[in-house]
């Protein structure tokens, strides 16, 4: 959980950019041109507009996915993993308090 919070802020700033070198079939090469050209902007922003939907359409399948489960489940049981994931949350937070304090990184040697 915390390795994803880590990449998320990574990546928010919109203003750092990362410049790569790519390897593509020709055909898929033509094919991001002839796109990129009919919606009249470049090649990077058609890569960086699909390459983003991917992960939005990943991002929504999920969600909607646990909505459903969700819907189908009794309040009961709802309840019961609400509880453990803040409680795992709580665990989680208190083991990294105690990571990030000196004396107690001290007395663990």
């Amino acid at each position: 959980m915390a390795h994803a919070k880590k990449m998320r802020s990574r990546f928010a700033s919109k203003s750092r950019q990362a410049q790569l070198k790519v390897r593509l079939p020709e055909a898929l090469r033509y094919s991001l041109e002839s796109e990129a050209s009919a919606r009249g902007h470049s090649m990077n922003t058609e890569i960086v507009r699909r390459l983003s939907e991917s992960f939005l359409a990943r991002d929504q399948a999920t969600t909607v996915i646990a909505k459903t489960l969700l819907e189908g489940l009794d309040d009961d049981i709802v309840d019961e993993m609400v509880d453990t994931v803040n409680r795992q949350r709580a665990e989680d937070d208190l083991a990294n308090a105690m990571l990030d304090d000196p004396d107690y990184r001290e007395s663990l040697k």
